[in-house]
């Protein structure tokens, strides 16, 4: 089949209506068809932008500042218009979302070629724009109406059978939605392969929608009544704790000394423990005698906490805090409470703002990890990053990028595979030997994450390497290794927030924040998280 012009898509967009037959010429001496790859960036929020884009299939997504606020998916939407009329630089970044084609005109060379045919060039032109911005208000305002209608009379009936609500949502995503994507892939050779795709983009349009509030829900439904338990002394500790959780449906008790937190835990059973390192014996103590999930909060630095833990020879999981920052402190408490009682600890996303459309990338070696470094900051510099903040994160991600090709992979009996390999030495990792790079941005905090598929990292490797490095012997366990040791000691000191998750033999995620404005506190001690499955 002969691929199609420009022009050939005239007649069914409206833009086009406003432009008498030789202006419609002038549209397509300078009009290409462009089409892009999912994920590929057509605009840039605040670059300049001659061209003006007409979509005519697939579907983006509009970005301001790294958060979506609209997707366009209609034939004819336009994109780009208000640059090419105010000559600004473009205030969103528009980013194809599916395989996605459109109308590129270069609006520059097309009005340098127009000669005294200009002005009235022009004047159709904004007047298509404006028929344009003016059908986009309506349909705004309609939804603005529509929204407002359906909060004012249907919002309590939603809270009433909230749970009855979240059980068909369920399905819907988990049964019907799978189902009718299984349906059209078997029956995609028998239509048009445009009817075909467009059908699929909008099943997986509803999907993305649609499984977000989902798992929001669920994760309320599975925190309510559940029991915690803060063992802990400081009145201001408590205070925050108290502020994260209520409101959630969690049951939150707090024992002030070590002996009324061994009542409590004698008479009672909790699902989480918090102890602060004054009462980290309670860990020993209760762990093997109840089910209560046992993590250590402590605002103590690395140096002080891991000789007591060694001590008491058991790793529980780990919570590190700034005593001077409630907003973090009280974050991380209700982060690591959602964690543990779903059962999930895995995932960048449950430390940046609810929404945050996550970037992923397969590391497929030693070769890639500049390609994969490069793609992240230049993603992070056109949202608006300042380029000396991205410096850590650069030197972070390449320590993870290279733990991740070096030091993951293992065979079937556990044993290291690259591990003893010189690191100039290239490594290209099999698809099953694959890990996932992760990065994205809540306007607070950048995150990046390394997963890799193997589990292969012990919470006693973390908690001795750490002892080596802050106790100023760096490398000392790493004589048999192609890497010099020091990699974990950078990461945990480079970042503001640091997340080991580890499921023995299965996977390990580490996840690095960084404050987008630096530390708001003198607070010099290392944040440092740990979570392991079993624990």
């Amino acid at each position: 089949m002969l691929e199609r012009k420009p022009r050939d898509y005239f007649a069914s967009i409206p833009l086009f209506d406003e432009f008498d037959e030789k202006q419609l010429q002038h549209v397509e001496d300078f009009s290409s068809i462009r089409k892009y790859k999912p994920k590929e960036r057509i605009l840039v929020q605040g670059q300049v932008n001659i061209n003006l884009y007409i979509l005519i299939i697939g579907q983006v997504g509009v970005l301001v500042d790294g958060a979506v606020v609209a997707t366009l998916e209609q034939m004819g939407d336009v994109i780009g218009e208000m640059s090419v009329v105010t000559g600004s630089p473009v205030s969103a970044t528009i980013v194809s979302e599916t395989p996605v084609k459109v109308i590129e005109v270069d609006i520059q060379s097309l009005n340098k070629s127009l000669g005294n045919d200009k002005e009235v060039f022009n004047k159709a032109l904004y007047r298509a724009f404006a028929i344009t911005l003016s059908e986009k208000l309506r349909i705004t305002n309609q939804k603005a109406k529509y929204f407002e209608d359906f909060s004012d009379k249907h919002l309590s009936e939603i809270y009433q059978g909230q749970e009855l609500t979240v059980k068909r949502l369920k399905e819907i995503t988990g049964k019907n939605l799978v189902n009718l994507q299984s349906n059209l892939k078997s029956l995609h050779t028998k239509f048009d392969t445009t009817a075909y795709e467009n059908a699929l983009n909008e099943v997986e349009y509803i999907k993305k929608i649609l499984d977000p509030l989902v798992s929001r829900f669920s994760v309320d439904s599975v925190q309510k009544n559940r029991r915690v338990l803060l063992a802990e002394s400081n009145k201001k500790q408590q205070s925050i704790a108290k502020m994260a959780l209520g409101g959630t449906g969690i049951e939150l008790e707090i024992a002030s000394h070590i002996a009324e937190a061994r009542e409590k835990l004698s008479l009672k059973e909790f699902d989480i423990v918090f102890v602060n390192s004054e009462m980290i014996p309670l860990i020993g103590e209760f762990s093997n005698s109840t089910k209560a999930n046992f993590t250590l909060i402590t605002s103590e630095p690395i140096s002080a906490y891991i000789p007591k833990l060694k001590k008491l020879g058991i790793i529980p999981n780990i919570v590190s805090r700034d005593p001077e920052d409630r907003y973090f402190t009280s974050k991380n408490i209700m982060t690591t409470v959602t964690k543990l009682v779903n059962r999930d600890i895995f995932g960048l996303e449950k430390y940046l703002a609810w929404g945050v459309d996550l970037q992923e990338f397969s590391i497929q070696g030693s070769e890639t990890r500049k390609e994969l470094n490069d793609e992240m900051q230049n993603y992070f510099l056109q949202l608006g990053v300042r380029s000396s903040r991205l410096d850590s994160v650069k030197t972070v991600t390449e320590e993870l990028l290279m733990n991740a090709v070096y030091d993951a992979p293992t065979d079937s009996k556990g044993k290291a595979i690259f591990n003893h390999l010189d690191r100039k030495i290239p490594v290209k990792l099999s698809e099953s030997q694959q890990g996932v790079f992760s990065f994205g941005t809540d306007g607070i905090f950048i995150g990046i994450s390394v997963t890799d598929p193997f589990g292969a990292l012990q919470g006693q490797t973390v908690i001795d390497y750490l002892e080596s490095c802050y106790g100023g012997q760096a490398g000392s366990l790493n004589k048999l290794k192609g890497g010099a040791g020091r990699g974990l000691h950078m990461i945990v000191e480079m970042s503001d927030l640091v997340v080991f998750n580890i499921e023995p033999g299965v996977r390990t995620e580490v996840i690095s924040l960084f404050l987008i404005d630096g530390k708001s506190t003198d607070y010099n001690s290392a944040n440092f998280h740990y979570f392991c499955t079993g624990v």
